[in-house]
């Protein structure tokens, strides 16, 4: 994640579509802590014992990384000259992801790579970075970023939306 080492946060949590799991997060290594079943009866009970785990484990407070699922984000690539200007690079993720999502620009954040003539993009819809943040703190987290993980080919580095609103 790109930020500096003081302000990483020890944990991250995993957000999926079937649960909710909580990582011990360093350097974009991480490793399972546990986790909480979306459809089940318990959910609210487990996230609460998410949180405390997490408060137990950590002295600076509950501080996550938000890792989005892939299923929310706007995958693309376009070919781009590795020696192209910022100018030039924007120009070309505003043509690739005009009309590739329902969402306008000003409703997107994205991120990009450039390598080996290959501008790969990522872009999510605010409000899906929004709900994000908001259930990571109606269970007593705070979010500091949303990240995303996915296969080298789609993008070859961890996806960085930015840091959060939250404070």
């Amino acid at each position: 994640m790109r930020t500096s080492d003081a302000q990483s946060p020890r944990f991250a949590l995993t957000l999926s579509f079937q649960d909710i799991g909580l990582e011990e997060y360093a350097k974009g290594a991480s490793s399972k802590i546990s986790e909480a079943i979306l459809d089940k009866d318990d959910f609210d009970q487990r996230m609460s014992e998410l949180s405390r785990k997490a408060g137990a484990m950590s002295g600076d407070g509950l501080r996550v990384a938000l890792i989005l699922p892939n299923e929310q984000i706007k995958f693309v690539s376009v070919v781009c000259p590795d020696d192209a200007d910022p100018i030039t690079i924007n120009e070309h993720i505003l043509r690739t992801l005009d009309g590739a999502t329902p969402y306008s620009m000003d409703e997107l954040r994205f991120d990009h790579h450039l390598a080996h003539g290959t501008l790969h993009v990522a872009a999510v819809a605010l409000e899906t970075l929004d709900e994000a943040e908001q259930f990571a703190k109606q269970y007593g987290f705070s979010p500091l970023a949303c990240i995303a993980r996915t296969d080298a080919d789609t993008f070859p580095a961890e996806v960085f939306f930015g840091l959060s609103d939250a404070p």
